[in-house]
């Protein structure tokens, strides 16, 4: 690197304290988007090379000892917060409230769950894992693993708890959401199991690739932010060096 990269990247860090938050925020997403995705490969890895079949037979008869028919009803309800359908009602209308001032905010949000959800069909594609045939309450005519449910309200309610805490002035409120987001996210992966339509490893595989692609679109994004904020300090320092 030359003596007027460093001090061209100098003066981008000294520009202001944004610069150097969004740079470590780049760092981190890149450390955590590798860390998660290589979780996910050595945990399929495991699951299509190991014996995962009697550990999740187990837990699911574990979880099916719970089922009472008002407990049934509340999970049936449960698991319709990450139903494809009412991912893309709740979408459309985050969608047009972001839309009025954030717009660039409302196409990441609309492509983060598009892509999403082709990449959950693809890997189910790939995988071809059959659905769990003890006593499901709910049938599913596609392949299970990993969960659809489990990944895309990952997705949806982690970028939710995302946009909460950057608009609300309010950060108890955003703090609040985050945690009712994780929560809801929790139920309905414990619904799928319930309801006998998935695995265990079908739910937690769905969690770690769902965190995986939220961290990528984060990533993609602030490193455009990123990418702006050197160009504008390069234009900056190019009168000063003259």
């Amino acid at each position: 690197m030359t003596l007027s990269k460093l001090k061209q990247l100098s003066h981008f860090y000294q520009s202001s304290r944004r610069s150097v938050v969004i740079s470590l925020e780049v760092f981190v997403g890149i450390f955590m988007c590798f860390l998660s995705l290589l979780i996910f490969v050595l945990f399929t890895r495991e699951m299509l090379e190991k014996d995962f079949a009697n550990f999740d037979i187990q837990f699911s008869q574990s979880v099916y000892m719970l089922r009472t028919p008002i407990l049934t009803t509340i999970m049936e309800t449960i698991t319709e917060f990450g139903s494809s359908g009412s991912l893309i009602i709740a979408s459309l209308l985050v969608i047009i409230l972001l839309v009025r001032k954030h717009q660039k905010e409302a196409v990441v949000f609309c492509i983060a769950l598009i892509i999403g959800a082709i990449l959950n069909s693809s890997f189910k594609l790939m995988i071809q894992r059959q659905r769990p045939q003890i006593s499901p309450l709910v049938i599913e005519d596609t392949y299970s693993f990993p969960s659809g449910h489990a990944m895309n309200s990952s997705i949806f309610y982690g970028l939710i708890s995302y946009f909460s805490y950057h608009f609300f002035r309010n950060k108890k409120i955003s703090i609040m959401i985050t945690l009712v987001s994780a929560f809801m996210v929790l139920l309905i992966g414990f619904s799928r199991i319930y309801l006998g339509v998935h695995f265990l490893s079908d739910v937690v595989a769905g969690y770690l690739i769902g965190f995986w692609w939220f961290v990528t679109i984060l990533l993609i994004d602030h490193t455009m932010i990123f990418y702006k904020l050197f160009k504008e300090s390069k234009l900056k320092f190019l009168p000063h060096r003259q």
